[in-house]
């Protein structure tokens, strides 16, 4: 078995009495997973906070607190120099907003590794040699 990364994006509204996690995404690795839910995360709490009229820098406050996200801003390309550590903290810190606002609905992706049965490489190899060709006399026929 070989080991995919997936997201899943928890869905909640009616100030959470009703939610559901859904299956999102597959990736090959376990980096683009992590930009995938960090900017998902980032692009879902920015349109959160437009929504209820609010901005970033008066929402998360900076180092030390509780709610604090670093990088503390939104997802931008310089998040693609972040290590995965840095994307994992951020990705779920941005989720973690979400509680902090008391947000009545909203969507937040996370990441979870995931197993997929392959074809191995012997396998392969058989398939690729195998004669699949009909023989002439069944052609003729």
């Amino acid at each position: 078995m070989a080991r995919v990364a997936a997201s899943q994006c928890y869905v909640w509204w009616n100030n959470r009495q009703r939610s559901e996690v859904q299956d999102d995404r597959r990736f090959a690795t376990k980096r683009m997973v992590l930009l995938y839910v960090a900017k998902m995360n980032s692009d879902a709490f920015c349109a959160y906070l437009s929504e209820v009229g609010r901005d970033w820098a008066s929402t998360c406050r900076p180092g030390g607190s509780q709610d604090a996200v670093e990088p503390n801003r939104p997802f931008d390309t310089d998040f693609l120099e972040l290590s995965d550590q840095q994307l994992d903290a951020y990705g779920s810190g941005v989720g973690q907003a979400f509680a902090v606002v008391k947000a009545s609905k909203g969507t937040t992706y996370q990441w979870a590794p995931r197993a997929v049965r392959t074809t191995p490489p012997a396998e392969l190899a058989e398939l690729l040699l195998a004669d699949r060709t009909p023989n002439k006399r069944q052609k003729d026929a």
